[in-house]
């Protein structure tokens, strides 16, 4: 970023495929031909993970009795939760023909906004319930030092949750 923006300092005027051009104007069309292909298979990771990600988590709510047993079918020789992938590519599809980036990314921090308040709450309601249960990781603090700890992130959600558009919220 720091590279482009000496390059090209009216940062106001990006759009969609300006680095891209930076790196063609810097190194020639090879360069920007792989700067485009490396953003490429970056975009790709992340979604292969983030869909890998929300598979696993329907495949455990499932086992937990939160879903539908059938989640847990498995694709025969790859072990892959076939039915949570399908669903998740799905939701995802299905949003990206239907509706602007920019509503799907309000969206999306909202829906990740109030996912991450659930945790804060659960963590916090774990620690004064059950202040003997096992954990693999433990915050070296108490109930209420966590709780201050917490309140940053979980203002920053709240903000997010109630600025977002009136778009996402009535669709």
């Amino acid at each position: 970023v720091l590279s482009s923006t000496a390059v090209d300092q009216g940062y106001q005027r990006y759009f969609n495929g300006h680095y891209n051009r930076i790196a063609m104007r810097l190194g020639g069309p090879l360069f920007g031909t792989l700067f485009a292909s490396g953003a490429a298979v970056a975009v790709t990771g992340n979604f292969i993970a983030d869909m890998t990600l929300t598979s696993y988590e329907m495949v455990g709510m499932a086992r937990e009795g939160m879903l539908p047993s059938f989640l847990l079918r498995k694709l025969p020789g790859f072990e892959t939760p076939y039915i949570p992938v399908l669903l998740s590519y799905t939701v995802v599809l299905t949003l990206s023909l239907n509706a602007p980036f920019e509503q799907i990314l309000a969206l999306d921090n909202l829906l990740y906004s109030a996912q991450l308040l659930l945790e804060i709450a659960a963590l916090i309601t774990l620690r004064i319930k059950r202040p003997g249960l096992h954990r693999p990781f433990r915050i070296p603090l108490e109930t209420f030092g966590v709780a201050v700890m917490m309140l940053p992130p979980a203002t920053f959600c709240f903000y997010v949750m109630l600025t977002a558009s009136d778009s996402v919220i009535l669709h």
